[in-house]
């Protein structure tokens, strides 16, 4: 199972691993589903009780944006936590980011409530060690370990260390809705035009990632 938190990540997902309209299919020896379970924890586990459990998967993948933790990782870049992954599939993962010449880290992943401030991720890296920070992968991987699978996660940088994400965004990837978030949230309309841009290349390289990733483990 992978999840993605808003459609301007599931979207471009579902179409780099040709899931089509179901978000559902095989990808190399494996069966692939693909859901959306909005931002947050509190979403996320609200999206999580909806599922059979009593057919669940036996790997959850958390893909998307996060936040940078540490200097030196720029939007774009790949971070990834495998954390318990057998350990040929972290290899696979470092070969595939060689081959597509993709930059890829290694580290854990942190889960905050709220977008961190440029203080706030520099503290969380400090302390915790952690190489990036998202709002769903901590909800995911406790749902992963109560059922039994293993947890994985690859994320695109989309803010670096020093920089403040926008604290929210359009709701759908449709022009209507772009146009109706620039209208209703005046203040983020420059900080959101300035991300922009970011959001093709960086789920670009995810979705090259994970296609390739996907078919050798």
């Amino acid at each position: 199972m992978i999840t993605a938190a808003t459609p301007w990540e599931a979207k471009p997902i579902t179409k780099a691993l040709g899931l089509g309209k179901s978000r559902s299919g095989r990808i190399g020896r494996r069966e692939v589903s693909l859901i959306e379970t909005g931002m947050g924890a509190e979403k996320c586990a609200a999206a999580l009780a909806r599922l059979d459990e009593r057919n669940g998967p036996d790997i959850v993948l958390s893909v998307g944006f996060c936040g940078a933790l540490q200097a030196g990782l720029k939007p774009g870049d790949l971070v990834a936590d495998l954390r318990g992954a057998p350990v040929e599939w972290v290899k696979a993962a470092q070969e595939t980011a060689a081959e597509l010449g993709l930059p890829l880290l290694l580290g854990a992943f942190h889960s905050a409530a709220h977008v961190l401030t440029p203080e706030e991720k520099k503290g969380a890296g400090h302390e915790l060690r952690a190489v990036a920070v998202d709002m769903e992968s901590a909800t995911l991987r406790a749902w992963a370990e109560k059922n039994g699978a293993v947890f994985l996660g690859v994320r695109a940088i989309f803010d670096a260390m020093d920089e403040r994400a926008p604290e929210a965004g359009p709701d759908d990837v449709s022009a209507m809705a772009v146009l109706r978030f620039l209208t209703t949230h005046a203040s983020e309309t420059p900080r959101l035009l300035m991300f922009w841009p970011r959001q093709a290349r960086g789920m670009g390289r995810l979705g090259r990632f994970l296609a390739s990733w996907l078919e050798k483990i």
